[in-house]
């Protein structure tokens, strides 16, 4: 993905929940109203940090994770040294969002879909149970009691047709110039 794209990853190591918060910049006031959002959550479904792993650029949030309702510690990473399943996590993000591109009629891809792709991936990802976490419920169903379920499920659809024309000469399918795309899911 882009260089200039900054996403705030959060993943919770026992149910492989993952938070995904596309951000201006990574300035300490960026990021913390969405990163204590993400741990009021867990309060809300009954859920306790104990423990904030970060790297060592999210230092200066050490006084302002003690002010969160159950005061977690925290833990952070050497210098030049990553926290491991956040790393992996976010690897794991980017190597899903990196496909969708080529599902995509464009040449170029908008900012704000390539946001939207980001956010859908992740979305996806804690639909379905994960090694490591809960092998029955999904990180979906555990935070937010919403199930997998196609027949629930709306999708947000950007331009309504799709007009495909057949090329005689190779027997391919080429999309013409009407293009749709389905961008995501509601969730």
């Amino acid at each position: 993905m882009n260089a200039t794209h900054i996403f705030l990853v959060t993943y919770s190591e026992n149910i492989c929940f993952t938070t995904n918060s596309h951000v201006v910049n990574r300035k300490v006031k960026s990021y913390w109203l969405m990163l204590k959002a993400v741990c009021l959550m867990y309060e809300a479904r009954g859920l306790h940090i104990v423990k904030v792993k970060a790297d060592l650029e999210f230092l200066p949030l050490r006084e302002l994770v003690n002010e969160l309702p159950t005061s977690p510690d925290t833990e952070f990473a050497a210098q030049g040294m990553h926290v491991g399943p956040v790393e992996r996590d976010i690897r794991y993000n980017k190597e899903k969002a990196r496909s969708l591109p080529y599902t995509l009629p464009f040449d170029k891809i908008p900012k704000v879909m390539l946001i939207h792709m980001m956010f859908n991936v992740t979305m996806v990802m804690n639909m379905f149970p994960r090694k490591g976490g809960n092998a029955i419920y999904s990180p979906q169903m555990i935070m937010t009691e919403k199930i997998c379920d196609n027949r629930r499920s709306k999708y947000i659809i950007w331009f309504v047709r799709a007009i495909y024309k057949r090329d005689d000469a190779t027997q391919q399918l080429g999309a013409s110039n009407t293009r749709s795309n389905c961008v995501g899911h509601d969730g």
